[in-house]
């Protein structure tokens, strides 16, 4: 009788144990197999707008062809220069904040993705032509910063000159540099100067010349962005781009 009991509670104690794993994996199995699900991704339309900064300088207003407000970002801080790169995904924005100099905003969400303290708001702001790097530079100081867009991770390169202004190469990894003596080519990655005193392509009707973008300029006349940007951001029109909404179904 005593082992006939035994083995009796023993039967209970492992179906008791068996309901209480099948529990388990019916409250599991769901969450587990939702590991597995495709992510959703969110689909979007865009709109031709126009950035420019606020009135009072502490926000960039972004507006549509027929000068409709569509939507803003509150800086909160006097701004010194804004771009954003050549697909309208990413803004940076240089302002008087002690704490976040410069704040690079992923443009299809409007969220803040990357902030960092500088010494100074740096004035000169341009993304590199694969929208990887932000490079940035103040008149009064021989160093560029390159920040990498999504770490934030930020390097310098020390010049022999003063910058004037800055201009991608539209070739990724390259970056333009004037300053009142000549232009400089530069590496981002690593960042090292690759040549001084550049020479460009000029078409003069059927011929092409290479030539330096300081004579070419202010002896001959022929405009270079490096000289005569098409847009100012911190005009009056400020910069054409798009605006990104989420697509409604």
């Amino acid at each position: 009788m005593k082992n006939s009991s035994f083995v009796k509670d023993i039967k209970i104690k492992v179906l008791s144990l068996g309901l209480l794993l099948a529990c388990l994996l019916v409250a599991v199995l769901p969450w587990f197999f939702s590991s597995f699900e495709k992510t959703e991704f969110t689909e979007f339309t865009f709109t031709p707008a126009r950035y420019k900064s606020s009135l009072d300088k502490q926000s960039i207003e972004i507006f549509s062809d027929s000068s409709k407000l569509l939507s803003s970002i509150y800086i909160g801080w006097p701004i010194i220069n804004f771009t954003i790169n050549s697909d309208s995904t990413k803004l940076a924005v240089s302002a008087f904040n002690p704490w976040e100099t410069l704040r690079i905003y992923d443009l299809k969400t409007l969220e803040l993705q990357t902030s960092l303290k500088m010494n100074v708001p740096p004035r000169f702001l341009v993304f590199s032509a694969d929208n990887k790097y932000l490079a940035v530079a103040e008149e009064h100081n021989p160093e560029v910063f390159l920040i990498e867009t999504k770490t934030g991770e930020k390097q310098s390169l020390n010049l022999p000159v003063q910058p004037l202004s800055l201009l991608n190469a539209e070739i990724p990894n390259e970056l333009l540099i004037r300053s009142e003596q000549e232009v400089i080519r530069v590496q981002i990655e690593p960042p090292k100067i690759l040549e001084r005193n550049a020479k460009f392509e000029f078409e003069f009707g059927d011929e092409k010349m290479f030539l330096d973008p300081v004579e070419i300029c202010f002896v001959h006349g022929v405009p270079h962005p490096l000289f005569a940007q098409k847009e100012v951001a911190m005009s009056d029109e400020g910069l054409t781009g798009f605006l990104f909404q989420p697509k409604l179904n």
